[in-house]
């Protein structure tokens, strides 16, 4: 038990965390399976539990036990709750991740797609001009940012493609520069890396190789 990926999870967690994860259990959107409603008392006990502690130990009969009280052990039941706990834990993790604020210009773009592909225009261009306020008020231009450019004016080619009057540049060259300075960047970042690590690599073999004579 103490090696499974459900409580190699539980133990990156914060407090709140827990409490929120609780709260969520049995919520159809995070937990679709019929396993949900069994899957808060399982947490509920696990979270309770100090797994940091290096001689505790914890056997999958005492947290049936205690997760299904008064009920006969049934193969594999506890199994499947525990992967279905582990998958909400992740869900809920990457809600977190998705939902912080440092993520606003995805979260934009991904509604404008929603937008966009039930025919709401307007709302889809209102989250393109927003995105441009983002792009153009960031005070940090580092790979992200590019990044997010790029998708951006593939976005304005996608838009201008789709409504071409045969007509203007259909923001291709705009995509193109985006693209260009985004590869550039990351090429840039993955080439030092690669000479740092060769740099590195021959400075750990001039020390073993004269180690005997320093």
């Amino acid at each position: 038990m103490n090696q499974s990926q459900l409580v190699e999870l539980i133990r990156v967690l914060t407090s709140e965390e827990k409490e929120q994860i609780l709260k969520i259990s049995s919520i159809t959107l995070f937990s679709g399976s019929k396993m949900r409603f069994h899957i808060a008392p399982l947490l509920e006990y696990c979270f309770a539990q100090n797994w940091d502690d290096p001689d505790f130990n914890l056997t999958k009969d005492d947290v049936y036990t205690k997760s299904f009280p008064n009920q006969v052990n049934v193969a594999g039941k506890l199994e499947k709750t525990m992967v279905e706990a582990q998958k909400l834990i992740q869900k809920f993790l990457i809600t977190q991740q998705y939902l912080n604020s440092d993520n606003e210009f995805r979260q934009i773009y991904d509604f404008g797609q929603i937008v966009r592909q039930r025919g709401l225009d307007s709302r889809y261009k209102q989250s393109l001009n927003r995105l441009d306020k983002i792009q153009n008020e960031s005070l940090c231009k580092n790979a992200p940012y590019y990044n997010h450019q790029f998708d951006l004016e593939l976005a304005k080619h996608d838009e201008a493609s789709v409504r071409n009057q045969v007509k203007g540049d259909l923001n291709i060259p705009n995509t193109l520069l985006a693209l260009e300075i985004y590869s550039h960047i990351h090429r840039l970042a993955l080439l030092n890396v690669y000479l740092l690590q060769q740099k590195a690599a021959n400075i750990r073999y001039c020390i073993e190789m004269y180690a005997d004579e320093l």
